[in-house]
C-alpha cells in the first residue's frame, strides 16, 4: 500500500525536514488550517477521542456525526477515511504504541468498508510541533511508515492530504 502525496508515491522518507522540503504545500496547508476559526459542535452528535484512543464510524451512524479531539501538542490526531464507504476513524496518537495502534484503526475502517468495491483510504495528520527532542517528528514518521505497512498493497492505498479538523466527512 504505497503512500501518495498529490498522486505521486511518497517513497522512503527518513525525516520530516525532507518531507516538507519535497512537499512545501503541506506547510502551507497547515498554516491555512491553523488560521481557520473554531467551530462549535453540538455535543449530542459528538464522539470525543482522548489521548491513546481511537473511534470509527460511518455516515449511516445515527448517533455520531462528528468525531473530535483536542490537546494534541507532541501528539498527533490521525484521521483515516475510506472514500467509497465514507467510513472514518480518528485516533489521538502519543507515540506510546503507534506500531500497534495504526493497524487497529486501519482494520476498523477497512471492516466498515468491506461492502464497498470502489474507493481508497485517505490519511490526514494534524498536530505536533518542532520540539527540541524531535518527538513530534519521530511520531509523524512512525505513523507514515506504519500506515504504509498496514494493509494489503494490492487492495488499498493512502493519500496523505495534510490536515483534517476532526469532523466526519462523507465526501472529501
Amino acid at each position: 500500500m504505497p503512500l501518495l502525496i498529490q498522486n505521486r508515491e511518497l517513497g522512503c522518507i527518513h525525516s520530516t525536514a525532507v518531507l516538507f522540503e519535497k512537499y512545501p504545500h503541506l506547510q502551507e496547508s497547515a498554516k491555512s488550517f491553523r488560521s481557520r476559526p473554531l467551530v462549535d459542535v453540538d455535543p449530542k452528535c459528538l464522539l470525543y477521542v482522548h489521548q491513546r484512543e481511537f473511534a470509527a464510524t460511518t455516515p449511516a451512524d445515527k448517533f455520531v456525526s462528528v468525531i473530535g479531539s483536542d490537546d494534541a501538542t507532541t501528539c498527533h490526531l490521525v484521521v483515516l477515511q475510506h472514500t467509497g464507504s465514507g467510513a472514518a476513524c480518528l485516533a489521538h496518537c502519543d507515540g506510546s504504541s503507534t506500531w500497534s495502534e495504526v493497524p487497529l484503526f486501519v482494520k476498523a475502517v477497512a471492516s466498515l468498508s468491506t461492502f464497498c468495491k470502489e474507493g481508497r483510504f485517505e490519511l490526514h495528520i494534524v498536530g505536533g510541533f518542532n520540539d527540541d527532542s524531535r518527538r513530534s517528528h519521530e511520531l509523524s514518521l512512525d505513523i507514515l511508515v506504519r500506515s504504509d505497512a498496514s494493509t494489503n498493497r494490492s487492495m488499498y492505498f493512502f493519500i496523505f492530504l495534510g490536515v483534517f479538523y476532526g469532523e466526519k466527512i462523507v465526501s472529501p
